[in-house]
């Protein structure tokens, strides 16, 4: 049987008295019996850690925004709108705007990358103090390591294939197409199949972690924090924010019935 640690989340040997990764003092084994108190504050813990993935999740869908905003004010899409693109600054589409299309979208993914990342950390924290208690939750963090995997090859994936598309254009100049190699273009099929399947892995993930937050809310009764898993699928700030304000109100309850402030 294994440990787990009320104030990290970290499974530590059933013999452990602290923690190995913050020291803290383990009290829980699994398979036993903690008092209502104990509980509260694990459940706490886990709370805690959720909340603090729709903060970073929140962060990375504003960086995308942000980086959406100066991609526009740069390409003003103005083979698109003509004069009216124009008039804002914009530029009309050519080879060197395609090659900096192309940086921009690997600044956005490695942002976007990085900050969901950190949420998916938090996420698994969270749902594996949560585990420690009932195994309702096992689909969250089996959902948050799925999703971490897939977006870690989804990254590498799409970073290969632009290590291969933008030395082929040729950059700053509007009348020399791109060239691609037959066997540039063997490479950039055979990477793009392995993202999709990454893709694919970072779904499944993304939905068992939606899952796993359904239950949460159910376990709590906070129609927020459903809501916000379902939305979050289809409306990523709405249910974000939903979510949010839902793990808010359950950590003020369980702070209540801790006698915390």
């Amino acid at each position: 049987m294994a440990k787990f640690c009320p104030k990290c989340g970290s499974e530590n040997d059933d013999t452990a008295q602290t923690c190995i990764t913050c020291g803290a003092p383990l009290t829980i084994s699994a398979g036993s019996s903690p008092d209502t108190a104990e509980k509260n504050r694990l459940y706490l813990q886990g709370v805690i850690n959720l909340r603090y993935y729709t903060i970073v999740g929140f962060l990375s869908l504003i960086a995308g925004i942000a980086l959406d905003f100066v991609f526009l004010r740069s390409f003003s899409y103005g083979y698109l709108v003509g004069p009216l693109g124009a008039a804002f600054g914009g530029a009309s589409f050519n080879t060197s705007n395609v090659g900096t299309l192309l940086a921009y979208s690997e600044i956005a993914l490695i942002v976007s990358a990085v900050l969901t990342l950190i949420g998916v950390f938090m996420l698994y924290r969270g749902f594996v103090v949560l585990k420690s208690l009932g195994s309702e939750f096992s689909v969250g963090r089996t959902g948050a390591i799925l999703e971490f995997i897939g977006m870690i090859l989804v990254v590498l994936g799409v970073i290969g294939l632009l290590a291969i598309v933008l030395p082929a254009i040729s950059l700053g100049n509007t009348t020399t197409p791109a060239s691609i190699s037959p066997s540039e273009a063997g490479a950039i099929l055979g990477i793009a199949f392995l993202v999709l399947i990454a893709a694919i892995i970072l779904l499944v993930g993304i939905i068992m972690v939606l899952v796993g937050l359904f239950r949460v809310g159910t376990h709590f009764n906070n129609s927020l924090v459903k809501v916000g898993a379902i939305l979050t699928l289809f409306l990523g700030i709405i249910g974000t924010i939903l979510l949010f304000i839902g793990f808010t109100d359950i950590i003020s309850h369980l702070r209540k019935d801790l006698g915390e402030t």
